[in-house]
């Protein structure tokens, strides 16, 4: 939709809309680590796009939208691990990225997809969002 720019304008309402997103691609597993206290914390590496990224430096409510969207993802890829966040928990590091930056190219099939159990729990999760917008008026007293 807006591939090569970043219009807020245009972007928010069609977000409220699910009628964009950014593509996050999530690291195979949990990893379980200590921090600088000795504290076990678990790890999960989101991956955006670099224009998304730089989208995210600009703009500080699209960094938390994304921020959210990583945490729906990752709740969604380990469900059958009981993994659930605590949202008023969270630390993140300060850094974007650990070694070197470098390019991927990921090709995603269709039918791959509609096959993925959690793309299932997206798309419910999304029909759910839009009845509730469009029955809004029915939930008010």
């Amino acid at each position: 939709m807006f591939e090569n720019e970043f219009i807020p304008e245009k972007v928010f309402p069609a977000i409220l809309n699910n009628e964009w997103e950014i593509p996050i691609l999530l690291s195979p597993k949990l990893f379980q680590v200590k921090d600088k206290k000795n504290n076990l914390s678990y790890v999960v590496d989101c991956l955006i796009n670099n224009k998304c990224f730089n989208w995210i430096l600009i703009n500080e409510s699209l960094k938390g939208i994304l921020i959210d969207w990583c945490i729906d993802s990752i709740e969604l890829k380990f469900h059958l691990q009981n993994i659930k966040i605590k949202r008023n928990n969270l630390k993140f590091p300060k850094m974007s990225y650990k070694g070197d930056p470098h390019s991927n190219q990921i090709t995603v099939l269709k039918q791959s997809l509609s096959d993925n159990k959690n793309f299932d729990l997206i798309n419910e999760k999304k029909k759910l969002n839009n009845y509730i917008k469009e029955n809004e008026h029915l939930l008010m007293v």
